[in-house]
């Protein structure tokens, strides 16, 4: 048999202990949220990423071409080729950089 001060002081430590609960799963639910927005920061992040490589693969695959037309012979200026010569090094570059995203 409980006697009512003991009820009532059991009564208290259930109510404390509810109210830490309740807390604990606010906070909870709080980092849940910013851990998925985070999540999708990051996504996004990776798909930019992503978009940039393939853009990056895809000028320099065109400088690569105009390069080896220049090999076989065409015409272009000297300062031209040599501005698709940069330009083809800073493309490897970047995308070196952008694989370590990666």
């Amino acid at each position: 048999v409980v006697d009512e001060a003991e009820a009532e002081a059991l009564r208290a430590e259930l109510a404390a202990l509810a109210e830490a609960v309740t807390q604990r799963e606010l906070e909870l639910r709080s980092q849940t949220r910013a851990a998925t927005a985070g999540c999708a920061r990051a996504e996004e992040a990776a798909a930019e990423a992503r978009g940039v490589a393939s853009a990056l693969r895809e000028e320099l695959s065109t400088v690569e071409a105009e390069r080896d037309a220049l090999r076989c012979g065409s015409t272009l200026p000297a300062g031209v080729a040599a501005a698709h010569a940069s330009e083809l090094e800073e493309l490897r570059a970047r995308e070196l950089e952008s694989a370590k995203v990666h």
